[in-house]
């Protein structure tokens, strides 16, 4: 049984539908590092703070 991710962290699901792209974009962001993001054994959660920095840092 897969242990819950932390309190208020989103997934990549959850932080796509947020930032109103697809899921696969999301992971990209990860694999490129521009998002950063907690690895729990193989899930990846984000969390608020990290996305509100991603936000705050590529605002145009």
């Amino acid at each position: 049984m897969p242990k819950p991710l932390p309190q208020n962290c989103l997934t990549v699901e959850g932080v796509a539908d947020y930032l109103g792209v697809a899921p696969l974009t999301v992971r990209r962001l990860i694999q490129r590092r521009k998002l950063k993001v907690l690895r729990i054994g193989r899930r990846v959660a984000v969390t608020p703070a990290a996305l509100e920095k991603f936000i705050a840092e590529n605002e145009k």
